[in-house]
């Protein structure tokens, strides 16, 4: 019996539709790889240091984390980002919508209101080749971090 190819891509045939063999399938056409698989780091190496809160600017971190970048999110050490309480959903006590928007990441709590907690940004910051902070305009100059 023979079988009907149909292209798909350069060198990438399976049998096409009524052919009658399922057996006899030849190589499947390559999908593309997802984020986050072996092999589709391209930010690998590159830290970021984020600053931000609810969701945009957590989801600009997500995107950079999901491609390999190491993100270092701060958070306020008096409940952390808002997110957190967002819900219901809930999970083991954790907001769902918190859990999706800071996948791939690591936190810490920092008072960036103390001189201490100043200075552990400006070290982290030098280390950084980003910066992402969704502060109101001046917040970031008043906190003397700007």
């Amino acid at each position: 019996m023979r079988v009907k190819r149909t292209r798909l891509s350069e060198g990438s045939a399976v049998p096409a539709r009524g052919s009658g063999s399922r057996r006899r399938a030849v190589k499947r056409a390559k999908r593309p790889r997802e984020a986050g698989e072996q092999g589709s780091r391209a930010l690998e190496g590159m830290v970021v240091l984020d600053a931000s809160q609810i969701m945009a600017g957590p989801f600009c971190t997500l995107l950079l984390a999901d491609m390999g970048a190491d993100v270092i999110k701060v958070e306020r050490p008096d409940g952390g980002d808002d997110t957190r309480r967002m819900g219901p959903p809930f999970i083991a006590g954790e907001s769902a919508a918190f859990l999706a928007m800071n996948r791939n990441k690591r936190s810490l709590a920092l008072n960036l209101k103390t001189e201490e907690g100043k200075d552990l940004f400006r070290r982290l910051a030098r280390r950084a080749d980003v910066l992402v902070e969704n502060f109101r305009p001046g917040t970031m100059e008043r906190l003397g971090l700007g």
